[in-house]
């Protein structure tokens, strides 16, 4: 695969570039990416911090929460009361039910996603879109944590690859859907990142495959459009196996 008269260090590099050109032709020449790239962006639209800022605001809204912690909502010679308190994120209570989603959930919800007739407005999001917002949220932290296996044939350093690229050439795994328990512990690293952040010099990061923030899929190819179903689709029939 090496000439003998190259040195170690030569072949490494050989081998990392021959491996480097193998491993980008399909990841490059199939929609994989785009289509995680725009599942990630277009499911978390408001980001943990909205989606906590949304529980609250839907939670304090019930009526017999107001009842119970009504004293927190009167105004006093000394200013508004304290913020009366709040149950954590994703977490039932008698203010705000927030089941784990079952099937029937999650078809609902890849319904009004993949529908033209139900748009949401994502700049003014609605208490009532809470139970969306939740589902959309933990299926982009599917997108986010799954892996991607790609076939590659032999390398061959030196020799550019020639393997026919199939959209079978690369698979998607480990799509298990998330758990609601889960949004408590990612809206706490969601602070302490923040809050880490803050204190260091400020970077500018400029993403060259940023896609767009569409109210609902949004695609000029039908294979792109074709793989972001069968990505949900497989996500949510995951139940069934498991």
């Amino acid at each position: 695969m090496v000439s003998a008269e190259s040195d170690g260090e030569q072949d490494m590099n050989t081998i990392r570039d021959a491996f480097a050109a193998a491993l980008v032709r399909p990841l490059l020449q199939t929609p994989v990416l785009n289509i995680l790239s725009s599942l990630q962006r277009n499911l978390d639209v408001l980001d943990i911090e909205g989606l906590s800022k949304l529980w609250r605001e839907t939670e304090s809204s019930a009526p017999l929460y107001r009842t119970t912690f009504a004293s927190f909502f009167e105004k006093t010679s000394e200013g508004p009361a304290s913020a009366p308190p709040s149950t954590p994120i994703g977490v039932s209570s008698l203010f705000l039910q927030s089941p784990e989603p079952g099937i029937p959930d999650w078809i609902d919800f890849l319904d009004a996603y993949l529908s033209h007739n139900r748009p949401v407005d994502h700049t003014a999001p609605s208490p009532e879109n809470l139970r969306y917002y939740l589902l959309a949220y933990l299926l982009s932290a599917t997108f986010k944590d799954c892996s991607i296996i790609v076939r590659m044939d032999f390398l061959r350093p030196g020799i550019p690859p020639k393997q026919e690229i199939k959209p079978e050439s690369v698979t998607v795994i480990d799509l298990d859907p998330k758990s609601m328990d889960k949004l408590r512990g990612w809206e706490k690293l969601d602070k302490e990142i923040a809050r880490t952040y803050s204190s260091v010099q400020k970077k500018v990061c400029v993403d060259q495959w940023q896609a767009p923030k569409p109210t609902l899929v949004n695609s000029n190819s039908n294979s792109t459009q074709i793989g972001i179903y069968v990505l949900l689709l497989l996500s949510v029939l995951y139940y069934f196996v498991w």
